[in-house]
């Protein structure tokens, strides 16, 4: 974690070079979804305003993805109703730009969103469209997610079975996802780290 928060600083501070804040679009987006998972809040509102604000050459291109890592944010911060707005808009744009790539990641946001506002057939629903997209297009870390948000929220309606079963299918997901790396040491602290977080 430690280290990592190193990175993202260090990273920063080489974007803040005129080339770096003119290219900035994409690594403000990048380092804006990692800092949320990481908890770190007030770097992850920092770049997301610069990624929606600061004209760059990938604004436009990355504006789906900064609208969802900015909903997320709301989320986090309790702020529901700009979470739920962030996550219209990612949607929508993801929608009228015909940006598949996006379409996991903005269905998954909205869905996080539904999930948030006690509306869980219709998060439910999302996450299914997040599963089949990321299928689809060979996305598995967005598939075992999903997959993964399934079964919880298949747990919390009662159908232990089903959540079981999705649960399973996250577990062969990351398998695939850990049969990639060829450094032995970084897929055994890969699959420790994640199955962990399907282990129901």
């Amino acid at each position: 974690h430690e280290k990592i928060t190193q990175f993202h600083h260090h990273a920063l501070k080489l974007l803040e070079s005129p080339a770096g804040t003119m290219t900035g679009g994409a690594a403000w987006a990048d380092l804006g979804h990692c800092a949320i998972k990481l908890g770190d809040l007030p770097l992850a509102e920092e770049v997301f305003k610069k990624g929606l604000n600061v004209p760059t050459i990938f604004m436009y291109m990355e504006r789906p993805r900064l609208l969802a890592g900015s909903a997320l944010l709301a989320l986090a911060q309790g702020e529901l109703d700009k979470a739920t707005r962030r996550a219209e808009s990612a949607l929508a744009l993801t929608k009228e730009k015909q940006m598949q790539h996006f379409f996991p990641l903005t269905h998954a946001t909205m869905a996080k969103v539904l999930a948030a506002r006690g509306e869980s057939e219709s998060a439910l629903a999302a996450f299914g469209q997040v599963e089949a997209a990321a299928l689809k297009m060979g996305m598995r870390p967005a598939l075992w997610e999903a997959q993964l948000a399934i079964a919880e929220l298949l747990e919390q309606a009662g159908q232990s079975e089903k959540a079981r079963r999705k649960r399973a299918q996250a577990r062969i997901t990351i398998e695939e996802i850990a049969a990639f790396f060829q450094d032995e040491i970084l897929r055994e602290a890969y699959l420790a780290s994640t199955l962990e977080k399907i282990a129901g």
